[in-house]
């Protein structure tokens, strides 16, 4: 029996969640002679340690490395072709005004979904507005705050930064993780596959997409593992299902949009976006600054030193009093 016809060739990269399907039409006729002849092994080995490869997967767990097939670099353009340029966003720092967006938010003519779209989907640079470049000159000193340094490019570091919205709601739903989960339990969740096809076998006795064709034997087994133990069941003609990697995404997006739900019944969504607001509005004031040089300012973003109060000249860890060479004195 043809074993082409019992799975899917895939180019796995490593910026893909998901193989990219490749069409046997796009290989030539070396290629296709030798993937026939690698299939028809009895023994195929999976190597994982090349994560940009082809594979022959099997009913979508059970993949075997093809290492015989190259694709050139006409085939893969084919295959991965570049991305379209996604529009530019309407929302930047020079025609968003945040307290204004908070006035709204009040006065219920945006929700906070709304001020959360503005937020995630704003464009440019807060520092290359005029407003910012005037407020630094008002700003700005001339010597660094932390080592005192006089001489060279000072910079205008902002001791604290604005939370992202999404990294509030994560942070809102630690905080009310009970509250969720009561939210989530209260009613079954649905999730509607109407709009895709069923693509995937599976056990038509455990529902497992987890099978795999015995060729010799002309038969399907069941692998799947259900309270420790293996399923097993022979059949001769998979049912089909959903893909598990579909359904996989259509349960957490379901799953998210139950929390939006609580977030919005319960006021949070509301708390979030002002929140967000206020800290956005903070950090465009200028109100938390200070002047350093530009090799304090480096440490600042990058590390978690602190300056030796001893020399004023090395940085060590913050768990140490001194750094190595005052400590060596």
């Amino acid at each position: 029996m043809d074993q082409l016809e019992y799975g899917t060739l895939l180019w796995m990269r490593p910026s893909r969640r998901f193989g990219i399907k490749v069409p046997l039409d796009v290989l030539s006729d070396e290629q296709l002679e030798n993937l026939k002849q690698y299939l028809d092994q009895e023994e195929k080995t999976l190597d994982d340690s090349n994560r940009s490869r082809l594979i022959w997967e099997y009913f979508y767990d059970v993949t075997f490395l093809v290492p015989v097939i190259e694709l050139t670099k006409e085939q893969k353009k084919l295959l991965d072709p570049p991305k379209p340029k996604t529009p530019k966003s309407p929302y930047s720092y020079t025609n968003v005004d945040f307290t204004k967006l908070r006035q709204e938010l009040v006065k219920r003519q945006k929700t906070w979904q709304d001020i959360v779209f503005i937020l995630q989907n704003i464009s440019g640079r807060p520092w290359s507005t005029k407003n910012w470049k005037q407020k630094r000159k008002d700003k700005i000193g001339n010597s660094c705050a932390v080592c005192g340094e006089q001489e060279g490019i000072m910079v205008l570091q902002h001791t604290r930064q604005p939370r992202k919205p999404e990294t509030l709601i994560k942070e809102y739903e630690k905080t009310y993780r009970e509250q969720i989960i009561n939210w989530l339990n209260s009613e079954p969740i649905f999730i509607d596959t109407s709009a895709y096809s069923k693509d995937a076998d599976a056990c038509p006795k455990c529902n497992s997409q987890v099978v795999k064709y015995r060729a010799k034997k002309q038969a399907w087994v069941c692998l799947g593992v259900e309270n420790k133990k293996q399923c097993g069941h022979v059949f001769s003609q998979p049912v089909k299902a959903v893909s598990k990697w579909i359904m996989r995404d259509l349960e957490k997006e379901t799953i998210k949009k139950r929390k939006f739900e609580f977030l919005e019944a319960s006021g949070l969504g509301e708390e979030i976006a002002k929140e967000a607001l206020d800290e956005m509005i903070v950090y465009l004031s200028m109100e938390n600054v200070t002047t350093l040089c530009k090799r304090c300012a480096f440490v600042a973003d990058k590390t978690n030193l602190k300056l030796c109060k001893v020399c004023g000249k090395n940085y060590h860890k913050p768990y140490y009093l001194y750094c190595q060479e005052c400590a060596s004195k």
